[in-house]
């Protein structure tokens, strides 16, 4: 391989690294991304260095983008606060409320059998962005994953 190759394989790897895009189509740039069936007709696609766990029972749905860390319970896996948030939801005020004491950069989103919800980390350090249109809506870790799926106009 010429050195120009193995530059361009490297940036195809890099491109949007630890991002994700919640929207009504699967986005996959390169090989390195992946797409998760959500519910209300929503994808998640999600670049493969950044965790996220889902939990679903009962019509509802937890999904947990990132890295949390459960204060009262350092030990605690993903997968186990995951559990733990969908176990907690009865409306989106009891998923925040059980959200309380988790640090980290996370985003979670919450799926009962009507709505979505997505919230970030207290201090914000896994930010979203958002765009909607009619009943279509994007949600992504930077404004231009949505404009790579959706024209925006900036003006």
């Amino acid at each position: 391989m010429n050195n120009d190759s193995n530059n361009n394989s490297v940036y195809q790897e890099l491109k949007f690294r630890r991002q994700f895009l919640v929207s009504p189509d699967k986005y996959a740039p390169n090989k390195h991304w992946q797409n998760k069936e959500l519910n209300h007709g929503l994808f998640l696609s999600i670049h493969e260095d950044l965790n996220s766990f889902i939990e679903e029972k009962n019509g509802r749905m937890v999904t947990l983008v990132g890295l949390a860390i459960d204060c009262t319970s350092p030990y605690r896996k993903q997968s186990a606060i995951t559990s733990l948030l969908l176990n907690h939801f009865i409306d989106i005020q009891s998923v925040i409320k059980a959200s309380k004491p988790l640090s980290g950069r996370w985003v979670i989103i919450c799926q009962d059998t009507t709505n979505t919800y997505i919230f970030t980390d207290p201090c914000g350090l896994r930010s979203v962005f958002y765009h909607s249109k009619g009943k279509e809506k994007w949600f992504a870790s930077q404004p231009t994953l949505i404009n790579q799926v959706k024209e925006l106009s900036f003006n």
